[in-house]
């Protein structure tokens, strides 16, 4: 069959061979140049062509999904162009191929595709540079990687290690124990971006036969446990105090809006003037962690942060020297941390501990989700359980009322009950600094109205 292929046809086009046979659509522009559908659906761009030798040759121009016609049209071009100067394209590929190490894989992943699409590149490129490029499987020709080598690999950076000191000393725990970090999370993210290089090197960019298996998939995924440590109502004005003993305006602010926005730290310490419109009260943030543009409104109480930080340039929380952003700021969290007695805490925590109070507060997961700009249901699970405490006393309060109503209780017997709900209520709550002087109060109040009726 022959047409003129263009992104309709790639379109349309299905397989129409019989039992596994060839199945191309050829270009009527460009002799050899085709459109190969698999009995699965799938569709690449091919070239055929003849050697010097006259040996007849297929090389793979690219996967459809990704390639354009005209692109593929192009590479095809110009490959003619090589054979005909008695180059085998083919034949150098295979070469390439054969000689193409894991390592080399790792680099080709960051270089050609990382970095144009992924904000976290440099988190794929660490992973790659501690786990992969000083392992066994480095050396390996990526066209020899077995299942078993990947599982391997991700089994050995899975086992639990000892938190070390900047000396390289094992830190141990009140019991005399080393403490110890689990690494499961590490080991499916490494697994990830291994099955995303693979999957690229068979394709997209013909490293690898198009029906090779990839090695990393088809493997257990390690256990993971999601880290569940927040800042409590009674820590809070503790941690608040210590941030605001730190002199620098800037470092004290940065950990107050962590607090209070919720932002990832590096969307704060990235963030530009002319992200924030302080008109319509918002912040508005580019591309983010989960690829997508995020506008934050902004309470009073953030304005009034924000006006009062002294403007360097273009970023809110300027770098020494007035050059680029912040980014030495862990020795004043060090600080902070001792000064709070929180040695434990992580700077994330503070975005988690925003989420739990929010939800301590009454605030729904699907709206924590879309304040904290968390794509993913699973990432807002870990303050389930704070938003269910809320739930069970609203319960509580309620089936009270019912209660009271039900035992014919005077007006001042109810009364006497909202009060209590409302002292517990206020004891609760993670906005109020004196909420437990005020709850007593209110206690006081109500046992003073039942005296009254004894």
């Amino acid at each position: 069959m022959k047409k003129k292929l263009t992104k309709t046809v790639v379109m349309a086009a299905d397989y129409t061979g019989h039992n596994d046979s060839l199945c191309v659509v050829w270009d009527t522009e460009v002799r050899g140049f085709g459109l190969r559908i698999r009995p699965s659906g799938h569709k690449s761009f091919l070239l055929s062509y003849r050697t010097t030798e006259g040996q007849k040759k297929f090389y793979s121009l690219g996967n459809a999904a990704t390639l354009t016609p005209m692109e593929a049209r192009d590479k095809a071009r110009r490959l003619l162009v090589s054979v005909r100067d008695g180059n085998d394209p083919q034949a150098e590929k295979v070469k390439k191929r054969e000689s193409l190490t894991v390592a080399d894989l790792c680099d080709k992943f960051i270089a050609d595709y990382a970095k144009t699409h992924k904000k976290t590149w440099r988190d794929d490129e660490k992973r790659f540079k501690r786990h992969v490029k000083n392992s066994f499987l480095a050396k390996c020709k990526i066209a020899d990687v077995k299942r078993s080598d990947v599982a391997r690999l991700l089994h050995e950076i899975a086992k639990p290690q000892p938190k070390l000191t900047k000396k390289g000393k094992p830190i141990i725990d009140d019991q005399g124990e080393p403490i110890m970090i689990e690494r499961g999370h590490e080991s499916n993210r490494v697994q990830e971006i291994l099955r995303r290089a693979f999957n690229l090197a068979s394709r997209e960019w013909g490293l690898l036969d198009e029906r090779h298996p990839n090695p990393a998939t088809g493997i257990q995924r390690s256990i993971e446990r999601s880290r569940t440590r927040w800042v409590d109502p009674s820590g809070l004005p503790i941690l608040i105090d210590a941030i605001m003993m730190q002199k620098d305006v800037y470092i004290r602010n940065l950990f107050l809006l962590y607090l209070m926005t919720g932002l990832r730290h590096s969307e704060l310490l990235g963030l530009h003037w002319s992200d924030i419109n302080f008109e319509e009260k918002k912040i508005t943030l580019g591309m983010t962690k989960n690829g997508e543009e995020f506008v934050l409104p902004i309470s009073t109480p953030i304005m009034e942060v924000f006006k009062a930080l002294p403007r360097v340039n273009e970023y809110v929380f300027p770098g020494r020297y007035k050059k680029g952003h912040l980014v030495n700021f862990r020795d004043s969290w060090k600080e902070i941390k001792k000064t709070a007695k929180m040695n434990d805490l992580r700077i994330h925590d503070l975005r988690r501990s925003a989420g739990s109070l929010m939800a301590s507060d009454g605030v729904s997961l699907v709206e924590i989700g879309e304040l904290l700009n968390q794509s993913a249901a699973r990432a807002t699970e870990v303050y389930a359980k704070v938003y269910q405490e809320r739930k069970r006393r609203t319960l509580e309060k309620h089936a009270a009322r019912i209660v009271a109503v039900t035992l014919n209780q005077s007006p001042e017997e109810q009364e006497t009950a909202r009060l209590m709900a409302i002292a517990d209520e206020i004891a609760a709550s993670t906005l109020l600094p004196d909420a437990e002087k005020i709850a007593a109060h209110l206690r006081q109040a109500a046992k003073a109205i039942l005296s009254t009726l004894i």
